[in-house]
């Protein structure tokens, strides 16, 4: 083999290895997303069946806010979640586009950097 050869199959495997991280990365990201919608929508769906018929003190208002605000947070984090899955599905189809190979004149070993859209 070759030194290309041998060049050309390491950075095979290395982006491989990339692909494959990013799809582990892909599945926990919509597994958390779905874990945040169904959280959000059951709360939301608690609120519009029980609270709405309970306000009538200030205390049921209060606890109707933090309800609120607390389903607003949870929608939200579902959004953070879905786009990071989002980028992720991206990622995955161009982990990366380039490459640098950095060394200090002087030293035999040197760092080498991908460059890419987004990072793990």
């Amino acid at each position: 083999m070759d030194n290309k050869s041998a060049i050309w199959q390491v950075e095979s495997e290395y982006l491989g290895r990339v692909v494959r991280i990013v799809l582990e990365q892909i599945a926990i990201a919509e597994s958390k997303a779905q874990d945040r919608l169904t959280d959000a929508t059951l709360e939301r769906q608690w609120m519009f069946e029980n609270a709405t018929h309970r306000v009538g003190l200030d205390d049921d208002w209060a606890e109707l806010m933090f309800q609120i605000r607390d389903t607003h947070r949870r929608e939200q984090e579902y959004d953070l979640v879905q786009k990071k899955a989002d980028r992720l599905r991206l990622m995955a189809a161009a982990p990366f586009f380039g490459r640098f190979d950095f060394r200090e004149h002087g030293y035999a070993l040197g760092e080498v950097f991908y460059v890419g859209l987004y990072s793990l």
